[in-house]
């Protein structure tokens, strides 16, 4: 058999189409998975989206201050308060990582399949980007709470006041 056949060039091994993935290449791809998920850049970014969706959030209670000052009034408890704006960044936040894994994925086994590549998914990364944008919805809910209380003060009601106003 050629080198030519056997997908070797210059000493170097790949994968011809229909071959797959040998197990010492599958640990380099996961470990470079790995190494993207650590890189300097990654926690940057990460933090300016928490940044982001915690100034959206307050954004909102203080646009929304004397509507759920009079929720308060009516009896609405501030427990149920904190859940709705647990959902509010929740939900954007689930239903974009839940498209952007199912389209990244298909367009990438999509790709590498044209390509004639060997396909890998990292479902460890999937999972661990799931769970970061869990944790920085709870996390922004968390730090919005003192204000959601001092804006769902019933004394709210007859000023027009802002909150976090001197």
């Amino acid at each position: 058999m050629s080198s030519a056949a056997s997908g070797r060039t210059n000493g170097v091994s790949r994968p011809v189409r229909g071959e797959h993935c040998e197990p010492s290449c599958a640990t380099t791809l996961r470990r470079a998975a790995r190494a993207r998920l650590r890189g300097p850049t990654r926690p940057a970014v990460l933090l300016l989206i928490a940044a982001s969706m915690l100034l959206g959030a307050l954004e909102q209670i203080r646009d929304r201050a004397r509507l759920m000052a009079v929720l308060v009034a009516f009896g609405t408890r501030r427990r149920t308060l904190a859940g709705s704006v647990l959902w509010q960044t929740v939900l954007p936040v689930g239903l974009g990582l839940l498209v952007a894994a199912l389209i990244g994925t298909t367009l990438g086994t999509t790709l590498l399949g044209l390509l004639g590549r060997p396909v890998f998914h990292d479902w460890n990364t999937l999972l661990a980007m799931a769970g970061i944008g869990a944790a920085v919805s709870v996390g922004v809910t968390l730090l919005t709470l003192p204000t959601l209380w001092r804006a769902a003060r019933p004394r709210g009601c007859g000023t027009s006041e802002r909150v976090g106003s001197v």
